[in-house]
């Protein structure tokens, strides 16, 4: 049984996701989207080290009595997705004005952009992208009441929507790929009562569906925006797939290995023969006197085969980092950086830099989109002013990533100073408006003048 606000469609078109939420059929409608949630139950189970495999570890019995074992999980997961996000938002994407006669448009949307914090917003998403293959960012109209009092919507807010905060999300498109409708399901809890929540958004209409006591209640309404406003990312794999039997293998080992240590990490002395004295705890020049034929005294070493195990992890973690991108920070790489050139530094990260660049055919793509949820959301519903809609028609905004590695500007200097032969390649002024240490370049320049003068003047 469904409760809606709008009117019945007498004969209802079973494959229209649109007809059958409107008439409430909640349950028929949803199998006719597409979603991730088994393949982002699968990833969430091998992204928290509270559920991985290695737990399942079976027991063992000696003489019918259990025998602890370790059962040790490596986050190897979330040190490949931490690399990733840092060499694709290392540093804030930076929005560029790439049209004239647009100031105003740009700087709302630039505004907008920093209200929203989008930098951190970007890292969160491509954090839980990485880790679950799906999420996404709905962008929704606010009333910011402090700002100027009235009722209007006058401010933009972004909400990060994926399996780390209960919701599953669904998309339908078209035979040509065309995005249809985005939608989230969710649950509420209040009290001992859970209602169940599937909200569904199309161009012109966002409909939202909610459960209770076995009914679904429907209520739809006008999409102010006059566009989807969620900007949808997924990808086919988790950012560890490929590796992650490797993984699992070296957990295994290393639990092993732990088992073993517990066995022979403390020295065990194995004696053959009568042993007439042992030395005291506190003595010096401790002696041990044994008598009989074949009399002996050694310490028990593990076998050569514990180096095997040695080697065996090493190569299965130069696998795992060489595999997946990811930059080998360990304490020994990090002392040897520290003898590089720039330019030999950045090589020695250059496939993690390919990979971030191949990431960018989703990210920019979705940013070109977020940007045009924007400007939708700016000219019918924030300012619908004819003036503010042709510059944000004409608008035309660039963008530009960055990585995390320091820019190697002195090598870069040297070679425009060594192309010009020597010549100056800067001015004062600029070196100084440059200086991240001064935030007023044109005061420290008239200030520099001042000294100048009264230096001639001495």
């Amino acid at each position: 049984m469904a409760i809606t606000e709008t009117t019945l469609v007498v004969e209802i078109d079973k494959t229209d996701v649109k007809q059958l939420l409107l008439a409430g059929m909640v349950d028929e409608a949803k199998p006719l989207f597409s979603t991730r949630k088994d393949k982002v139950a699968t990833a969430t189970e091998q992204w928290n080290v509270a559920t991985h495999k290695i737990h399942e570890r079976p027991k063992k019995y000696v003489e019918m009595e259990e025998v602890p074992q370790a059962k040790i999980p490596l986050p190897y997961q979330r040190k490949i997705v931490q690399s990733a996000v840092a060499f694709l938002f290392g540093k804030p994407v930076k929005l560029i004005q790439l049209s004239e006669g647009t100031d105003k448009a740009f700087k709302r949307i630039d505004d907008l952009w920093t209200e929203m914090r989008m930098a951190t917003l970007n890292r969160k998403n491509a954090r839980a992208l990485f880790s679950q293959t799906a999420s996404a960012k709905l962008f929704v109209e606010y009333k910011d009441i402090e700002e100027d009092g009235s009722k209007a919507f006058n401010s933009i807010k972004c909400i990060l929507l994926n399996k780390d905060n209960g919701n599953d999300l669904y998309y339908k498109k078209d035979q040509y790929g065309v995005m249809q409708c985005i939608a989230r399901g969710f649950t509420t809890k209040n009290g001992d009562k859970i209602t169940e929540h599937f909200h569904a958004e199309f161009k012109d209409v966002i409909i939202t569906c909610s459960k209770i006591e076995g009914s679904w209640y429907i209520k739809s309404e006008v999409n102010l925006a006059k566009k989807i406003r969620y900007s949808y990312y997924e990808q086919d794999e988790t950012e560890w797939d490929i590796v992650q039997a490797i993984i699992e293998r070296q957990e295994m080992l290393v639990s092993k290995r732990s088992d073993n240590n517990d066995y022979t990490a403390d020295s065990i002395l194995v004696l053959t023969g009568d042993v007439e004295s042992l030395p005291g705890k506190e003595e010096t020049g401790k002696v041990v006197k044994l008598s009989g034929e074949g009399a002996d005294a050694k310490y028990l070493s593990p076998s050569m085969a514990m180096d095997m195990v040695k080697d065996e992890r090493t190569t299965w973690d130069n696998y795992i980092l060489y595999f997946t991108d990811t930059p080998d920070l360990t304490s020994e790489q990090l002392k040897s950086m520290g003898q590089d050139s720039g330019k030999a530094l950045e090589m020695k990260f250059f496939p993690a830099i390919l990979k971030a660049m191949d990431k960018l055919e989703l990210f920019e793509e979705m940013t070109d989109r977020e940007i045009n949820i924007l400007k939708a959301m700016v000219t019918n519903i924030l300012d619908v002013s004819p003036e503010m809609k042709k510059q944000m028609k004409e608008l035309k905004i660039g963008y530009q990533f960055g990585n995390p590695l320091p820019d190697n500007v002195k090598d870069f200097l040297d070679m425009l100073s060594t192309s010009v032969g020597g010549k100056p390649i800067m001015s004062q002024k600029t070196a100084v408006e440059l200086n991240p240490l001064i935030k007023d370049g044109d005061a420290e320049n008239l200030q520099i003048n001042k000294e100048s003068i009264s230096t001639i003047e001495d």
